[in-house]
């Protein structure tokens, strides 16, 4: 795992990526490394990962960061008046039509009642 760890770093700084490396770390659970980098754009860190994942089998994941900031002006944009009678608007959430399939599904459950006793004795 080293070993690719270092090509991968050796690769990086051969290509032409405009990518800054904030730290590397050894973890202990799911993942055992993680690295955090910044990037000009999710193309070129998705980059970074298709060359991370040529090296080897490797489980990789990008997380983009929003700055709060920006996030807030998203949420403010989305929940603003006008946003919500046109992006939200009621069409938008209501539930599709339901079809002989879900309708038999619902009008049947349960599907049937349990089993009664008989009178039967195993002996």
């Amino acid at each position: 795992m080293l070993r690719r760890v270092r090509q991968l770093g050796e690769r990086l700084r051969r290509t032409a990526f405009d990518v800054e490396w904030q730290g590397q770390y050894a973890l202990m659970g799911p993942h055992d490394m993680l690295a955090i980098f910044s990037a000009p754009s999710l193309e070129v860190a998705m980059r970074v990962v298709l060359l991370a994942r040529a090296l080897g089998p490797a489980e990789v994941e990008i997380w983009p960061l929003v700055p709060w900031n920006t996030f807030q002006r998203l949420t403010d944009e989305l929940t603003s008046e006008e946003s919500q009678q046109s992006i939200l608007s009621p069409l938008a959430w209501e539930e599709p039509e339901k079809g002989p399939v879900e309708e038999a599904a619902e009008e049947s459950f349960p599907a049937s009642d349990p089993p009664s006793w008989t009178g039967t004795t195993i002996s």
